[in-house]
């Protein structure tokens, strides 16, 4: 990894928490990133269910983890419907 204060970045002190400025950055940052996650759900095709039956396919078929796992199952299906959730309130309160 590259050390970053070779470039001027600082850590700041974690106990004060981040400026007015730095929080719009932040949330603005993070707006994007689950608008682009609701994009991509939208326009999968066959939808949030299909994406969840492929990722489910690839996830727990062809690595290490197993369909039998079904608490992991259940906890990435409601990983994945929270994340759809959020970005469409993010979306709808823009």
């Amino acid at each position: 990894m590259e050390n970053l204060k070779k470039k001027g970045y600082k850590m700041v002190d974690k106990r004060l928490g981040l400026d007015l400025e730095h929080i719009r950055m932040l949330l603005d940052q993070l707006a994007r990133l689950h608008a682009a996650s609701y994009h991509f759900i939208q326009t999968y095709p066959g939808g949030l269910e299909a994406m969840k039956e492929t990722n489910y396919r690839l996830l727990f078929t062809e690595t290490w983890m197993s369909t039998d796992n079904k608490e992991m199952k259940d906890q990435f299906d409601q990983m994945l419907t929270q994340m759809y959730g959020v970005a469409t309130d993010i979306i709808r309160y823009a």
